[in-house]
């Protein structure tokens, strides 16, 4: 797989690599749930909790115009069932209210 920095960035295809790349290393990062994502420990001023859902939910700046585009990505169908479990106030991993 090419580097970012090799990727010309002209078609939509190109896009759809870079997102490929950005976000594919996510999967080993889910919570059991899908609700949160943690990398690592950082200095953010909120909570772990706050951070994993954070980190979820940027991966939509990229899936949301790739679905928009009518194209998928194999971890949306994550996200989306992370989105389900964090909304849901009786699930373990709720988000909480806002």
């Amino acid at each position: 797989m090419s580097s970012l920095k090799e990727n010309p960035f002209k078609t939509k295809e190109d896009l759809k690599h870079a997102l490929t790349q950005l976000v594919d290393p996510m999967e080993t990062y889910y919570s059991e749930s899908k609700a949160r994502i943690h990398t690592s420990d950082t200095g953010v001023g909120y909570g772990k909790k706050t951070a994993g859902m954070e980190t979820l939910l940027r991966l939509l700046w990229g899936m949301a115009p790739l679905a928009a585009g009518g194209q998928t990505h194999k971890q949306l169908s994550s996200i989306k069932e992370g989105i389900v479990n964090g909304t849901n106030p009786k699930h373990a991993d709720y988000w909480g209210g806002p």
